[in-house]
């Protein structure tokens, strides 16, 4: 359980730095896409970390692909 408090923290820490720091640039677009993609390793770390099931990243790209390749496929086969 600490080494799940010890992301987390660190998380937190380097969230307050991001958006502190591009806060005053006026760069909020950038610093809320830097705390989204940090939040989501540090989500995929945790999961890791407490030995929780993980899908390959194929397994996510195909299932965010899916709508889009199936039709192309099924148009290609000529179905």
């Amino acid at each position: 359980m600490l080494h799940v408090l010890i992301i987390v923290g660190c998380a937190i820490a380097v969230t307050i730095f991001i958006w502190r720091r591009n806060r005053d640039k006026g760069q909020i677009r950038e610093a809320s896409w830097a705390i989204v993609i940090l939040w989501g390793a540090a989500a995929l770390q945790i999961a890791i970390a407490r030995h929780l099931p993980v899908s390959l990243p194929t397994d996510w790209i195909s299932m965010l692909l899916e709508p889009i390749y199936v039709p192309i496929v099924a148009w290609l086969k000529g179905g």
